[in-house]
Formats: C-alpha cells, structure tokens, sequence
C-alpha cells in the first residue's frame, strides 16, 4: 500500500473541505443573486405595465371628457340641427360651417383621430373633420349599420360609449369609437357625436421598439381583450392586432381576477417573465401585459455566474497554496520528531529537538525531548547493569576456582600428600606396614568421600537420577548438617515434565540462596517451599537471620543476589527481597513453567 505523508493528507482533507465550502457559497450566492434579479425583472415588468396602464387609461379618459364637452357645446348643437333637416340621411356627406364653427372645430387635437363625425336623428352623419387614408372606402362609419348600432349603444346608455377596436373589411387598418349623446334643450337625445381613434394612436403609448426603455431586445407591453385577441400591436408581429390569439396564463388569470407576476410561456411559446392586470376603462374588457423573455432577463446572472466560477477557482487555488504552506509548518515539527526517532531507534540519542512553539506540538517537542533523556540514561543503566553482570559472573567464576583451588590444595592435595608419605613409611618401616596400609585405605575412602563432595557441589548425581525434588532435599539436608541452620524443605504439585534447563536453574537459585543464608544470615532456621499452580511456580526461600538492606551496588554480599535474579530474569520471571535488619529475609520467585514440549518448540 502507498504510503501517505500527514502533509498530504492535510493538504486534501482541507482542500476537499474548503472545495465544498467554496461550493455552497457559490451555489448559495448564484441561486440568491437569481432570486433577486428575477424580483427586480418582475418589479421592473409591473412598473412598465403600471406606466403604460395609467397613460392608456389618462388618454381615453381624456378624450372622453373631450367628447363630453364638445358635444355639449352651442356650436355643437346648432350642427346638429342641421343635420337633422338633410333630406338624404343614407349619404354620409361634409357640412359647409360657418366661420364660428369651423374655429370651433379646428381647436381639436386632429394627432388623436382620423375622423370626427355627427349623427342626427335621421341616421345621418355628416363629417366635420376627415383624416382617413385612401384604402378608407367602406366599413367603419360608411356603413349604416355600424352607425345605427352606434346610436343603439349610446341610446341605451344614455350617456359616453367606447366601442372596440374594428378592423375596415380588407384592410389592416383598426379603429376605436369614442361616441358621446347630443342633448338638446329638451333633454332628450338630437344625435350623437363620434370620435375615431385610430390604432396608430394606442401603438403610439403600447408599442416600444427601443431596447434602452427598460424592456430590452426581447421586452414588449400589450393590449388583449376579453376574447383573447390583440389590441395593440406586437413588438415581433406584425399586423396582430385582431388576429394573434394570446390565451395564456397571464390573460386568462387576468380575466379571472387575478393579476400578478409569473414566469410563462407567451403568445410565442417561448418561455417569459410576465406581469399582467386588467385596465379599468370603460366598456372596455382588456388586460394589459408586460412581458420580457426569460433567457434575456437571466442574461446578468449568467455573467454573474461566470464571474463567480472564476472567483472560486481563484479562492480555491488561493485557499490551495495558503494550506500546503500551512500544513508544511504544522507537519514540518512532527517531520523532525520522526526523524529523530528513526535515529533514536538506530541507538543514536545525541538527538535533541528545539522547542519552537508554545502549543501540542511544542508540548509534544519537550516531552520527546525529555523522553530521549530518560532513554538515553535508561541504556547508560543497562549498559552499567550489563557491565555490573558480567563483572559479578567473571568475579563469581574466579571465585568458585579459588574455591575449587582451596578444596583441592586443603582437602585432596594434604591427603594425597599423607598417602605419598605413608607409602614412603612402608619401605622404611616393614615392622608397621599392615598399620600403615590400613590408614592408607581410611585416606582413600575420605578422598574417594572427598571428591565426591566437590563433585556434588559442582553437580550432584542425584540429579539425573532421582530428578530436582530429591535433589534439593538432599542438597537442604547436607547444609543443614554442615552449618548451625536448620533447613526445612516442601515441595507441591511440581510437574514432572519441566524442561532440563528450567530444572537445573531452580535448583542453583535455591543453592544460591541458600548458601547466602550460611555465608551471611547467622540464621538458625531457614525453609525452602516449591510448589506450582496455574501454571505458574513459586520459590519462596526465607530465614530468622539478621536481615539487610538491599543495594545494587555490587559487593561481596550482592554477587549471590544478582545471580538469583540473573538466572529468575532468564526464565522470564519476578523476584522480589523483602527484608529487614534482625528480623530475616523472605525471597519470593515466581516463574512461569516450561515444559519439556515447550523446550522442543
């Protein structure tokens, strides 16, 4: 598996977190920045569909307190009078004014109508003013129908009546009807006067071409009536009006009461931001919408949406840099520490960090630091103990020789010399030779005795042939006999399986101690209790002698102490000295057992 440095790690886990912090915010900022434009373009919508909707209904809303005023004035009436007394009232014609009239009628604003016509009684209309194009030859008010359903209307309601848009039979052309009653002195209705708005007017307030008036390239306001078809000319088709057919959600929540704003697909099919309501003039039923296409109005979000893709690149490769270089210094202290354990490891504590910030690393830094301190007098320990051992087990070997050499020269070396002499004697002195010989056999048998002894010491033959048990009882029994200490021995549950080399380094612990206890313990009893349970045995070896306080120091009373505790740390045990000065000495050992299985492994 590849190995993947803490920095890298670092470097990932904090890119990938500020990667998808980054992202939220941007998300977070571009769907906010959409919610908000998208409200402004509503707001902006309603603001143009406020506009447009207040000047259409202040323009006929004028023009109806215009009529309303002319045809109740004298001159007004005096034409109508007549009219009434032309005796073909089936031919429209043009009255001949007088000059009062004619200055009359010349003060209307002719920019708002094509023509301004007077009806008496007798259906007859006569004309006071025509500002019709040529292709205005039948239709509208030439047709006496239309005009007699006009005087129905205005009858009826006795009063002002705006008629809807009418297209003139082949043509594109559309006019609006605003007609008033003539009152004569009576009361009573003489005739009617009609004013003819032509489309062009309402274009004039409905239609925007310019892309700088708020509605941009694909932004445009219109009229629809009540049967759903245009009354006001499209920004993208020509000759609508009358003839396109816009029944969308916005017109029909509109003639259902419902203005607002909404995102809708349009007369097009192409999907918009629409704000729609109704417009309140009389004998009127029409909505009024203010429409932009959608993909122009999220034009700004786009470019929003660009320049927030490029900022978060550049927060991220920013973040990127700004995080190696932090990860580097945080990760460079915990570099150092590993460095200087893999050198500690090679046996190189010469290693000491500098402590170069006050946080947990710094804490760390010190406490390997001091660390490499304790290890470093811990292996001056060892390597101390180490020499203190091999020091303890070179002089114990010198020892046991001096011993050996003792034994031989007092013990072996005098006897064989006394045979050497007696033998001598027998060549000198035949008379006492039987004598002689009999004293040599006795020397034999305490050399044979002799040797045997220092043979026991070194081995005893006891142990091969009777096992470890028998041996350490004979062992506490000949001691017992040699010195002024009594030692009492017990053995329980002791396997019979244990390994030769575990059993023959119980019995030199026991020698061991028990030796320090004639050397040094001036003891009058001693005991040595051996027994096993859980697998693990136990050496307890105690004594009533003076007692001592322990020293590692190594001394001539530490060298049998520091081979117990030699031998019981090969055999991977514990042993333990509890001891005071008159009041004895107690050895506990506790060893885990090994058996003979155990040893082949």
């Amino acid at each position: 598996m590849k190995r993947i440095s803490i920095s890298d790690k670092l470097n990932v886990y904090f890119f990938f977190l500020s990667v998808v912090i980054i992202s939220i915010v941007a998300l977070y900022s571009f769907y906010n920045a959409k919610k908000v434009l998208l409200e402004r373009t509503f707001n902006q919508l309603t603001s143009v569909r406020v506009v447009k909707k207040d000047l259409i209904e202040q323009f006929i809303g004028d023009q109806l307190r215009e009529i309303k005023l002319i045809a109740c004035s004298d001159n007004i009436l005096k034409i109508t009078s007549q009219i009434n007394k032309h005796t073909n009232p089936r031919l429209p014609y043009c009255l001949k004014l007088s000059k009062n009239e004619s200055s009359f009628i010349q003060q209307i604003n002719p920019e708002y109508y094509t023509q301004i016509a007077i009806v008496g009684r007798n259906r007859s209309c006569c004309f006071v003013r025509v500002n019709v194009p040529a292709s205005y030859s039948k239709g509208g008010l030439n047709d006496t129908r239309y005009i007699n359903y006009l005087w129905n209307r205005v009858s009826e309601k006795n009063g002002l009546y705006i008629d809807d848009l009418r297209t003139l039979p082949d043509t594109n052309l559309s006019f609006l009807h605003i007609c008033s009653p003539i009152i004569d002195i009576r009361g009573g209705i003489t005739g009617i006067m009609i004013f003819e708005v032509p489309l062009a007017v309402i274009n004039t307030i409905m239609l925007e071409k310019d892309s700088k008036n708020g509605l941009g390239f694909s932004g445009e306001s219109y009229l629809v009536g009540s049967d759903f078809l245009m009354r006001s000319t499209s920004r993208f088709q020509k000759n609508s009006v009358l003839k396109t057919v816009v029944k969308t959600e916005g017109t029909i929540n509109t003639f259902h009461n419902k203005p607002g704003t909404k995102t809708l697909y349009d007369y097009r099919n192409i999907f918009v931001l629409s704000s729609f309501s109704k417009v309140n003039i009389p004998d009127l039923n029409w909505a009024i919408l203010a429409e932009i296409d959608f993909e122009e109005a999220i034009i700004p979000i786009y470019r929003i949406r660009d320049e927030i893709v490029f900022l978060s690149i550049f927060i991220t490769i920013a973040v990127f840099i700004i995080i190696t270089f932090i990860s580097r210094r945080i990760t460079l202290p915990i570099k150092k520490l590993n460095s200087a354990a893999t050198r500690i490891s090679e046996g190189n504590f010469d290693t000491k960090l500098t402590v170069s910030s006050k946080d947990e690393i710094g804490e760390l830094t010190q406490t390997f630091n001091t660390m490499v301190e304790k290890l470093d007098e811990q292996a001056k320990e060892l390597k101390s103990e180490r020499a203190k051992r091999l020091r303890s087990m070179i002089d114990g070997q010198e020892l046991e020789q001096q011993r050996l050499s003792r034994e031989l020269h007092d013990s072996l070396g005098q006897q064989l010399i006394a045979l050497k002499l007696k033998l001598e004697n027998i060549e000198t002195d035949s008379l006492l030779s039987e004598r002689i010989l009999t004293d040599i056999k006795k020397s034999f048998d305490n050399t044979i005795e002799d040797i045997k002894r220092i043979s026991n010491n070194l081995m005893p033959s006891v142990f091969d042939e009777f096992g470890m048990i028998t041996s350490i009882r004979n062992l506490c029994d000949e001691l017992s006999e040699l010195g002024k200490t009594d030692i009492q021995f017990s053995a329980d549950n002791i396997p019979g399986n244990l390994n030769k080399l575990q059993k023959i380094y119980i019995f030199r612990i026991i020698q061991e101690g028990l030796n320090n206890i004639l050397k040094h313990a001036q003891a009058s009893n001693a005991s040595v209790n051996l027994s096993c349970k859980d697998s693990v045995i136990t050496i307890i070896i105690s004594d009533n002698g003076k007692g001592f306080l322990y020293d590692t120091k190594i001394n001539e009373f530490t060298h049998g102490l520091l081979n117990m505790t030699a031998r019981v740390s090969l055999l991977q045990g514990t042993i333990s000295f509890d001891s005071q000065i008159n009041a004895g000495t107690c050895i506990s050992i506790t060893l885990p057992v090994k058996t003979n299985k155990i040893e082949k492994d």
